[in-house]
């Protein structure tokens, strides 16, 4: 099980790194707001080997996409709420059990499934740091946390 600091440590992480590409102010909530809808709807606190209580409430992913869409300044239409829909649903399905908290290759499909879907439906152009720095932050907060399905890439890329 990873530790509290551990955890307060990657969700710091992903704050930055999402409030970086998504130009949400430093100071202020809005940062903090957007993570904690978000690990709201794709972390579970439940130990290994029990069943998370992750089902989730169909206006807890509209509340987040409606902040995505706010946050980013703009009004969105209904396909690119679907695509944002999809991408969270997609994070959501990496903690519906243990084989998928521990499959690296779905985690890697679906965080790179919702990358694709968030930057297709707010019209972002992010950079391959940006990316890179949203994906690690990502992967350390779903699924075991454990588990870096981009290791590979990124070790032959250096």
């Amino acid at each position: 099980m990873i530790a509290g600091p551990q955890i307060d440590r990657r969700v710091a992480e992903l704050t930055r790194s999402v409030g970086e590409a998504l130009h949400l102010p430093a100071e202020g909530d809005a940062r903090q707001a957007f993570v904690e809808r978000l690990q709201k709807l794709v972390c579970t606190a439940a130990p290994p080997g029990t069943p998370p209580a992750n089902r989730v409430d169909a206006k807890d992913i509209d509340s987040l996409v409606d902040f995505l869409g706010k946050a980013t300044g703009r009004v969105l239409a209904p396909l690119e709420r679907e695509l944002l829909d999809k991408g969270i649903r997609a994070l959501i399905a990496i903690n519906d059990n243990d084989d998928n908290r521990n499959n690296p290759a779905l985690i890697r499909r679906n965080i790179l499934m919702f990358m694709q879907y968030a930057q297709k439906a707010l019209d972002l152009t992010l950079s391959q740091q940006q990316v890179r720095e949203i994906i690690r932050a990502l992967v350390c907060i779903v699924g075991t946390g454990m588990n870096d399905p981009f290791k590979e890439q990124r070790d032959a890329s250096t």
